[in-house]
């Protein structure tokens, strides 16, 4: 119940954050995706992930993402990914643009509380385009008793190398385990630009197969 509670007031905080933004030029999309899961080998995952991403309900990029994830050790990952992207212009041919994206990141649980870390180098951002981006990333989840559905709260922050420190993004969501294999996450995100006074209302929804 106490767990409860402080995710409760996280929330309100979050959605307070956003109202408070929403005095800014704020953008707006959608996000829903589909990942297929899959553990050829012990400690090796594969991901294929195709999104699609909407500006304001106008159909505005289709992604498709591959991923491998190592962990060499029990609080450890090692992983790559590839992604294509087709941006869809209005008045130009569509575009496409392959991003390269390589990160190691590390967990640790404490009770039903677990905290990862992760630090990705990518060439690619979808504001900037072709682009070197570090990438920072905490992340905080939590197992709730007697019920299949985890909720996280996450801070990430973009340093765009030839220009410095470009954006954060502030997530919460949550993912609801209905089968073994099977599952839905919902989530929210803000992107608050440090040199613009604007900002991003990111709000996602995903389904995972796993097997």
């Amino acid at each position: 119940m106490k767990m409860n509670k402080i995710l409760i007031k996280i929330s309100i905080g979050l959605m307070l954050l956003s109202t408070v933004f929403a005095a800014q030029s704020a953008d707006l999309e959608l996000r829903p995706s589909a990942t297929i899961r899959f553990s050829p080998i012990k400690k090796v995952k594969l991901y294929l992930t195709p999104e699609l991403r909407f500006d304001y309900f106008e159909l505005d990029k289709f992604l498709v993402e591959a991923e491998v994830k190592y962990s060499p050790l029990k609080y450890m990952d090692l992983g790559a990914s590839y992604k294509l992207v087709m941006n869809f212009k209005t008045d130009d041919p569509t575009e496409y643009i392959h991003r390269l994206a390589f990160y190691t990141g590390a967990s640790y649980k404490i009770d039903r509380f677990e905290i990862s870390f992760r630090i990705m180098i990518a060439n690619y951002d979808e504001d900037e385009g072709i682009s070197n981006f570090m990438r920072y990333k905490a992340k905080l989840d939590y197992d709730i008793p007697k019920l299949k559905i985890d909720p996280y709260i996450s801070a990430e922050l973009y340093h765009q190398l030839s220009d410095g420190l470009y954006k954060m993004r502030y997530a919460i969501g949550a993912d609801w385990r209905f089968t073994k294999d099977h599952s839905i996450g919902l989530s929210y995100k803000l992107d608050d630009y440090i040199d613009a006074d604007k900002v991003k209302h990111i709000v996602g929804v995903g389904y995972t197969f796993k097997f």
